[in-house]
């Protein structure tokens, strides 16, 4: 090889080591927003949270070391354990009933329906909806005397409605009705997609050997779905967990704090009691309820999730 021909290779491969860290370059100043929001807002937050938690501050003064006496304040309040309580209950509720409800809707919309495109809008725009706006119209809608929902029911039965959001035992339930309607587009326009990537070839060689729609949909459709559904029940799980927004706007933790949950126990004692000691307690049992059932739910996926086609 001659010594021009190998200067060549030379400065190729330069050239190409050059070309490889200009790419890199600009991938990590892409992702640097990113990271940095993560650093600030998530990791530094998470951090000084857990450092609050030793602290008691009410915003005005120095913060006085408490040591212990924050956690032994807050996981002795019988209170706090309502709180969890009614997380939990709303995490049960909500996660099932909103994969069933986005499971069947996202199967009428691949049904061969007309205008498939405007229904998938349709039942997505609640989820880009202010929940402040979701919140106040079913508010209007709960009412007991001028409510649609109860109007509706004196109308067809002849009886007076109940009192949705002032009944301890219907309230939570009323909330979760919201948060499942709000939801449930978001998550079958997903699923529509997970269900259009399924190869035609398997159900047509289904439907070939004899298979009804009902065999077709719980021993092909509904296995190759599993990825799908996992991740929506990853982010519902999550989501359901913080919940905030509905219960503090539709009936702010009440009535007898039947709906208060954990993150609207947090805000109450951070921002109207200024007991910013007590609310990092919380926000950290929070985390660890959200975290436990994250790293639980991902170790079951093994058991039932399918990642082959």
């Amino acid at each position: 090889m001659t010594t021009d021909g190998a200067e060549k290779r030379i400065q190729s491969k330069r050239s190409v080591a050059r070309r490889s860290i200009s790419d890199q370059t600009w991938g990590y100043l892409f992702i640097a927003p990113q990271i940095l929001g993560a650093l600030l807002f998530v990791f530094l937050a998470a951090f000084g949270t857990a450092a609050l938690s030793f602290f008691e501050w009410d915003f005005f003064n120095p913060p006085i070391f408490a040591g212990l006496d924050n956690y032994r304040l807050a996981l002795s309040d019988p209170l706090t354990r309502k709180t969890i309580v009614n997380t939990l209950y709303f995490f049960v509720m909500n996660v099932p009933l909103t994969l069933i409800f986005s499971t069947i809707l996202a199967l009428l919309l691949c049904s061969g329906i007309k205008y498939l495109t405007f229904f998938r809008a349709a039942y997505f725009f609640p989820s880009i909806t202010s929940a402040v706006a979701v919140a106040l119209v079913w508010m209007w809608m709960y009412m007991p005397d001028m409510g649609l929902i109860n109007t509706v029911i004196h109308l067809v039965f002849g009886v007076e409605g109940p009192l949705w959001l002032s009944s301890p035992r219907l309230a939570m339930p009323s909330v979760v009705l919201v948060t499942v309607w709000q939801w449930t587009g978001y998550n079958a326009v997903v699923l529509v997609a997970g269900l259009k990537n399924i190869p035609a070839s398997y159900l047509e060689a289904a439907e070939i050997d004899g298979a009804s729609a009902v065999q077709r949909f719980f021993k092909i459709r509904l296995p190759l779905l599993t990825p799908t559904l996992f991740f929506l029940a990853t982010m519902l799980m999550i989501n359901a967990i913080q919940v905030f927004n509905e219960p503090f706007m539709m009936t702010e933790g009440g009535p007898n704090n039947a709906t208060r949950t954990m993150m609207l126990h947090v805000y109450t004692h951070a921002f109207n009691y200024f007991d910013m000691g007590y609310a990092s307690v919380v926000s950290l049992v929070l985390f660890l309820i959200s975290i436990t059932f994250t790293i639980f739910h991902f170790v079951l996926q093994k058991r039932w999730v399918v990642y082959d086609q």
